[in-house]
């Protein structure tokens, strides 16, 4: 029973604190959405010009092939090749200022109106540096250039005109060129990344702003309240998680105008994501062997981030360099996760438990799928449907079942360990506290007594209820334990305020330490009121009056009598005090006639 209503109390404290969390991740999600639609444009109801349609592409190949006007599904390049984007522009500009929007991957970049060299800035600022100079900085700093966005003014008198743009892949694979183009008015470029993922980029920054509360979170229970290190593990991997998808999806373009940290962020994160992921599944299985497992592929994960930082840095090996086995050490941790998850899965009868395990076999043969395509596409000759299926973006679709799975699980972790407080909470009243009563019982007031010194001026009560025994063989134990629990009823009320401390020291004696003496003879008035009222109240339902005897000795400062000392002197004066109420009703308890 007491195990049964601890999981309910447990269940209950867990739901109220993810009630109150979603809460918080709805103001805060709302908020974040107001505060955007305020720097927003109105972009409802236009229609933006897409240009994929009026492009012929033309590959010249590092020996020497040339592919004339080829269809987009065969836009892919190798390193040493040079793609030409041959774009008509509408003999009319659709937008009062129309820009040209699109992104390309680890390319060096020119651009040609009928042939003529045509710089473009950075950013369409008049002011900054062209693309050419920046991306040629990008390669002599890093060796690589990650994901730019372009953003080309068209001049008034380019319109009807052919707008080329050059591009060298500098990546020793097939390199997909594939990005869409639209031309937009210039007060729209910023958010031409939202088109498509309004909701996944209200989602994602939601779960930013929230994960990055829950990192300073974590981080003050561990250092203040000696908690565990799941909350920040968890708030860790959705920060990054987030931020790839927003690299992945040039959102961050929304956010910063940054080029070098929009471009590169998706391998910051994706490098950063696996160790969090490994650690928190650390923390939750229960076989060591597992435990060690997770911890370790962590820390390799780790290594790996550390290892690419330093490449880079001192190196000049590019970020995409180091891809390829993180991509084969992720993928045989997510292999093995998986035989661990699926094994666990048909061994564990736990449904919270089975839903996480679920959670992760999916998510871990999306990611192994995803990292497989990702591998393909570099693969020549393959067929056109199997190209059609590496194309579709497996990882966006498994983003939200990572996110939930581990926040669902960190939900039943936090109710598991409000289970384990409640226990210990409830082990610790049970030490101290009497069950028949509710009131301290002798082993709190024996830690209770020690606190006591030889120079205090203290009172010591000791009580008893008259007359138990044959209140017992009349009645039973019934209206006996009862006798006991208004016993206990009337010294906690009568102690009321008073300065010390009380309990039931066994049977039917209580006892009670007033420390402020003053106090000592209210406390044996209204042990007498009380009773009273207690019997007034009871009424016919007992079939017995409660009576009790009570003696009283005080210790004055200085004197060598120990609490326990004390405490013995005051029974011995309350059993004379018992033997005159006696005294006074021979008969003792009548039967019940009376």
């Amino acid at each position: 029973m007491i195990k049964s209503e601890i999981e309910k109390q447990a269940r209950r404290a867990a739901r109220i604190r993810w009630i109150v969390m979603v809460i918080l991740i709805l103001v805060v999600f709302f908020s974040v959405f107001s505060s955007f639609l305020k720097t927003m444009p109105d972009m409802n109801g236009r229609k933006y010009v897409e240009m994929k349609s009026d492009i012929s592409v033309d590959i010249i190949h590092a020996d020497g092939r040339i592919d004339y006007d080829l269809p987009p599904e065969y836009w892919m390049a190798n390193q040493g090749d040079r793609v030409e984007m041959n774009l008509l522009l509408p003999d009319t500009p659709p937008y009062k200022d129309s820009y040209l929007i699109f992104y390309e991957y680890n390319c060096l970049t020119e651009f040609k109106i009928d042939v003529q060299p045509y710089e473009v800035r950075l950013n369409g600022d008049e002011n900054g540096m062209t693309y050419t100079e920046y991306l040629e900085k990008e390669l002599e700093d890093t060796y690589m250039i990650g994901n730019i966005q372009y953003i080309v003014p068209i001049p008034d008198n380019a319109w009807g005109s052919t707008l080329t743009v050059i591009l060298r892949p500098q990546e020793n694979k097939l390199q997909p060129i594939n990005s869409d183009l639209y031309l937009m008015p210039a007060a729209d470029v910023r958010y031409q990344p939202l088109l498509g993922h309004e909701a996944a980029f209200f989602m994602y920054i939601c779960a930013i702003v929230v994960s990055c509360v829950g990192c300073a979170a974590g981080v003050l229970r561990m250092l203040f309240m000696k908690r565990g290190a799941e909350l920040l593990l968890v708030s860790l991997f959705v920060l990054f998680i987030s931020s790839w998808y927003f690299g992945r999806y040039h959102l961050l373009y929304l956010l910063f105008t940054n080029v070098r940290l929009c471009s590169k962020m998706e391998y910051y994160s994706l490098y950063a994501t696996p160790m969090f992921m490994s650690w928190y599944l650390g923390k939750l299985v229960k076989k060591p062997r597992e435990r060690r497992y997770y911890k370790w592929f962590g820390f390799v994960f780790l290594g790996l981030f550390m290892m690419m930082i330093m490449s880079m840095i001192f190196l000049h090996i590019p970020l995409n360099e180091t891809l390829y086995p993180f991509q084969l050490i992720a993928l045989s941790a997510l292999l093995l996760t998986l035989m661990l998850n699926v094994r666990n899965f048909f061994r564990d009868n736990d449904p919270s438990t089975l839903v996480l395990m679920g959670g992760m076999i999916i998510t871990t043969l999306l990611l192994a799928v995803q990292i497989i395509c990702i591998w393909g596409m570099g693969v020549p000759g393959l067929p056109d449907w199997l190209y059609s299926i590496m194309n579709i973006d497996y990882i966006s679709w498994v983003l939200l079942v990572m996110i939930f799975s581990m926040l669902y699980s960190l939900m039943e972790l936090s109710a598991k360990r409000s289970k384990e407080t409640i226990w210990n909470e409830t082990l610790e009243e049970m030490a101290y506290v009497d069950s028949l009563t509710g009131i301290p019982n002798r082993t709190s007031v024996m830690e209770n007594m020690e606190t006591l010194r030889k120079e205090d001026r203290y009172a010591v009560f000791f009580l008893d209820v008259d007359k138990l025994k044959r209140a017992n063989d009349f009645y039973g134990h019934k209206i006996g334990d009862e006798l006991i629990r208004m016993g206990a009823a009337v010294v906690k009320e009568a102690f009321g305020d008073s300065e010390g401390f009380y309990g039931r020291w066994g049977g039917d004696e209580y006892v009670a330490f007033v420390t402020d003496v003053s106090w000592a003879e209210d406390f044996g008035f209204r042990i007498s009121q009380v009773t009273e009222m207690k019997n007034r109240a009871a009424g016919e339902q007992l079939a017995v009056p409660l009576q009790m005897s009570v003696g009283m000795y005080i210790h004055q400062p200085g004197e060598d009598e120990t609490p326990k000392e004390c405490m013995d002197l005051a029974d011995k004066l309350m059993y004379e005090n018992k033997k005159k109420r006696y005294a006074q009703s021979p008969e003792g308890i009548a039967p019940a006639t009376i």
